[in-house]
């Protein structure tokens, strides 16, 4: 994004899950500002183990192909 007057404005996505990141490719994104790390706790009956969670956190990584993520 660009003002009128030139002033480039980095727009970093929030994303719940990781068919989302594509939005961000397909919308021009400059990446991923917040993973909304509560819904990975929220949508099971259990709180997901220290490796389902690094799973979904390298998948985010991997599907920003080198966007940054925060």
């Amino acid at each position: 994004s660009e003002t009128i007057d030139g002033y480039r404005v980095k727009v970093l996505a929030n994303v719940d899950l990781v068919d989302e990141v594509e939005l961000v490719h397909q919308y021009s994104g400059d990446g991923i500002g917040l993973i909304r790390t509560e819904f990975m706790f929220l949508s099971k009956d259990q709180f997901p183990s220290e490796e389902e969670q690094e799973q979904v956190y390298a998948a985010m990584v991997k599907s920003a192909s080198g966007l940054p993520v925060t």
